[in-house]
Order: C-alpha cells, then structure tokens, then sequence
C-alpha cells in the first residue's frame, strides 16, 4: 500500500496531529501512516520570521534530510510501495510537505496540503525536478492563512501570497493549462455548519494532476 507521511503544524506534535484527525483510519484500507515529529514543534521549512508563527525551529535543522530518513525507515519496516509515497501536512506541515516536494519531487508521489499554501520564499526557490500530484485544501474564511493572501503589514497574520498563487505556482510546474477545469460542488451534508465545499480541478496530463479544494465561509 501506499505511505503516507502525516506532518503536524506548528506548536503541535505528530500524537496530537494523529489525535485531532481522522486520518488514521486510512490505515483500514491499506495505508500506511508515519507521524514524525519537528524539533520544537516547528518544520524547518525555510520560512523567512514573518512567514512563521511562534518559535522557529533550532539552527542548522534539515528538515529535508530529516524526512528522507522517515521515508527510508518507514518503507523498510513496512513493506510500503516506494512509488506511492504522499505527504500530508496541516498548516505548516502543509508548507513543509510542499517544501520537501520542490526538494524531492523523484521521491513523492503526491501532496496534500491544507489550512495552507506556499510562503513567498518557497516560491520563490522552489524548482522541483518531476511533476507532484498537489491538493490544496484551504477556507475561504481561515483569519491564519488567508485565502486570499495577507502582507506582514497586518500583524494579526502570517504574511502568505493568496491560495491561487501556489495552484498557479504547481500549474506551471506540472505542465498544466493555466485556468480550472470545471468546477463542481460537494453535497451540503451539514448546512447548519454555514460552509460549502467547491472542488476546482486542472487540467493536466494524466499524473499531474493540481486540485484545490476550496471551503466556503
């Protein structure tokens, strides 16, 4: 089965990520999960300060390396397909999951990202050497990531470039055209809970494939 390596946002720990979700479940169908750990309960991802909440991680930290070992052990010990390895990541795990995608895209298989999107200084850097099947998951209302970007000017918020900058960044990248394929609505199982939710798919060669699935309200 596929692995998938689940990292946890800031201030918390791959227990607590494990705890709050429901992701373990996907172990019921044949996945499997590692939740490794980020010193100081940050990723070394590269963010600039304004690009981070809290603490950053100590100096000199590789996280890259760091995850290249999670993945080398993790595949040993399970008997996971090397070809089917996928990163999922919350908030900043979400930027480091995209991070260690520009670095090791011959490695990944695909990336889910949410409650996130790339800082300026990963796009800026970020070149990655094969196409990465990308899903965006954000809210149109999130006041930590804003969907629609924020600058550092507004102290309340991270300085992150707007959602559509990283679909547009990994449209590019993977060789896709530039506007959305058709978009189409998910049934409203909870209207009391005020949100709807919108899948906004690309249109890339097969393998590549960038989809934003975006949280009204």
């Amino acid at each position: 089965g596929p692995l998938l390596v689940m990292l946890h946002g800031a201030l918390q720990d791959g227990a607590t990520f494990r705890a709050q979700t429901r992701f373990a479940r996907l172990a019921d169908l044949g996945a499997h999960l590692v939740w490794p750990d980020g010193l100081a309960n940050q990723w070394a991802d590269g963010r600039r300060p304004e690009e981070r909440s809290g603490r950053a991680p100590p100096a000199n930290v590789d996280d890259t390396r760091f995850l290249d070992q999670v993945i080398e052990r993790a595949l040993a010990e399970t008997g996971a397909d090397p070809r089917r390895v996928h990163l999922v990541g919350g908030s900043a795990g979400g930027m480091m999951s995209l991070a260690y995608a520009c670095a090791r895209a011959d490695r990944v298989a695909g990336v889910v990202a949410f409650i996130s999107a790339m800082p300026r200084s990963l796009l800026d850097r970020c070149r990655p050497a094969a196409p990465v099947r990308v899903t965006v998951v954000n809210g149109t209302a999130d006041p930590v990531i804003p969907f629609e970007g924020s600058s550092f000017a507004n102290p309340r918020r991270l300085a992150i470039p707007a959602t559509a900058e990283t679909i547009a960044f990994w449209r590019r990248a993977n060789g896709c055209e530039a506007d959305d394929a058709p978009r189409h609505a998910l049934p409203d199982i909870n209207p009391r809970d005020r949100t709807t939710v919108t899948i906004a798919p690309s249109r890339c060669p097969r393998g590549r494939e960038v989809t934003l699935i975006r949280v009204e309200g």
